[in-house]
């Protein structure tokens, strides 16, 4: 079965996805400490040694709670991941489209969301999602994402690598 997603009673989507190539992992969040990214941070190091490739994790988002912010970009640099990962400041809804469009897949860590809008925008763009094993998450992507572990960074990784390396599964999932 298929979704369409209409954003606000507009098709929003005029991209289809076509980053099957790209290096990046996408991650559409507001920094608070709940949304998991340090998972994605952890996790990126064990897929970049899994694929061989250097693989990037782009997030986007506002820095609401800036001591967890602070907290990632620690992060980033004791892992030394400074030039793997970006922790962008978050880019105005018509340039979010293109990111979708253009990435691997899009990471969605977080937990206790009610209704994610970034899985919507994703799913109606086409983009394979990889997201935490956390409600209502499994139950808005259905078999349209690969799921792990919430809090496990190798989990994360795993499910991460899984779709990177078969090109019929992102399709598939897309």
């Amino acid at each position: 079965a298929s979704i369409s997603v209409i954003h606000h009673g507009i098709r929003q989507a005029r991209q289809r996805w076509h980053g099957a190539n790209s290096d990046t992992v996408l991650l559409i969040s507001h920094y608070f400490s709940y949304k998991n990214i340090h998972i994605a941070i952890r996790a990126l190091p064990k897929v970049q040694a899994a694929t061989g490739q250097p693989i990037k994790l782009l997030v986007q988002g506002i820095p609401y709670d800036a001591e967890y912010y602070a907290r990632l970009t620690e992060l980033v640099r004791d892992l030394g991941l400074d030039e793997s990962v970006c922790l962008g400041r978050g880019v105005p809804n018509f340039e979010l489209t293109a990111l979708y469009a253009s990435s691997r897949c899009l990471l969605f860590p977080a937990i206790g969301e009610n209704c994610p809008i970034t899985l919507l925008e994703a799913m109606s763009v086409g983009t394979p999602i990889v997201a935490a094993k956390a409600r209502p998450l499994t139950e808005m992507c259905g078999a349209a994402a690969i799921y792990y572990d919430t809090f496990d960074e190798t989990s994360c990784a795993e499910a991460i690598t899984k779709l990177l390396g078969d090109g019929s599964a992102a399709r598939q999932l897309s």
